[in-house]
């Protein structure tokens, strides 16, 4: 029974693609983290700063899904950035919504950290390869879209 035990959970935590995604998920999470930090920004808000940088004015809502997270998480990594002076949530016509946009502050923040980004994908690439890379960002992408359709 503890073979068969053994098997059930080996094919679940070397196969299963949630299982895997999590987990690299968390992995590179903390080295973008690591590498960050010295430029006052979190791998999760460096993606709210440029995602707003992108898209300056959308809404809560709307960013949420441009960056597939949660509405409480993201409402977590907001209040950080509008406490820091980062990011402005002003209000609209519809009181029930605010137009995100990224302060000149949530600018020089996301422009201080581009170098540093910038090494880290570079040498994240290397280690893996620029086709792997190329196929990687690709397959998630997918993975996301198939997610999102309910596969």
């Amino acid at each position: 029974m503890q073979n068969r035990n053994e098997q059930l959970g080996r094919e679940i935590v070397e196969t299963c693609l949630c299982t895997r995604l999590r987990q690299a998920a968390r992995a590179i999470t903390q080295l973008y983290d690591e590498r960050l930090s010295e430029c006052g920004v979190r791998a999760a808000q460096l993606g709210v700063l440029a995602a707003l940088a992108e898209s300056p004015g959308v809404s809560h809502s709307q960013l949420a899904e441009r960056l597939t997270t949660e509405r409480s998480t993201l409402s977590r990594n907001l209040e950080l950035l509008v406490r820091d002076g980062l990011v402005r949530a002003d209000e609209t016509d519809d009181k029930r919504r605010s137009a995100l946009t990224l302060t000149p502050r949530g600018r020089k923040r996301l422009e201080r950290a581009l170098p540093e980004w910038r090494k880290l994908q570079a040498s994240l690439t290397r280690a893996i390869s620029a086709d792997e890379a190329k196929r990687l960002s690709h397959a998630l992408g997918l993975v996301i879209a198939a997610s999102q359709e309910g596969c």
